[in-house]
């Protein structure tokens, strides 16, 4: 159950025009931080896809922060935020071995701790694709990220 909603209007534009409006809305549990539920936010915006699904339930013992499936259910794209384990992402490469994996960090001052965690602790390193946030971009965002957002 949630601790707290987070609910943001995002409307795409092009020339001016409004081409695209999406009301999307995030949960909060007691497990997960604000920087967390924010990066969630913040890469269904950097990998839109008019399909992809924010926390899907899947079958078996992993859950995706966004992932995007093709129309026979194969997986494309799987996007993990923030801190994840190297055994989680180890299994996904493994059971996914055709899905675009990502993991959005909040900062570049994380990559070379992920990349030391994986290199030698994930046999199909290459399947896996880190991003990051320039310094201080999601810390900014940060206090102005309330339970409304435009």
């Amino acid at each position: 159950m949630p601790v707290s909603v987070f609910t943001s209007q995002v409307e795409l534009q092009q020339n001016y025009k409004s081409v695209f409006r999406k009301k999307v809305v995030l949960g909060r549990t007691e497990y997960e931080t604000d920087e967390h539920v924010l990066l969630k936010l913040l890469a269904w915006l950097l990998f839109f896809h008019p399909r992809i699904v924010i926390e899907k339930k899947m079958e078996g013992d992993f859950e995706p922060d966004l992932i995007l499936e093709d129309y026979d259910g194969t997986v494309k794209l799987w996007i993990e935020c923030g801190r994840v384990s190297v055994n989680k992402l180890d299994k996904l490469t493994r059971r996914y071995p055709d899905a675009r994996l990502y993991v959005l960090l909040a900062s570049e001052r994380d990559i070379p701790m992920m990349v030391k965690n994986i290199e030698k602790k994930v046999e199909r390193l290459s399947r896996i694709r880190l991003v990051a946030f320039k310094e201080k971009v999601v810390d900014s965002l940060l206090p102005v990220f309330s339970d409304r957002n435009e």
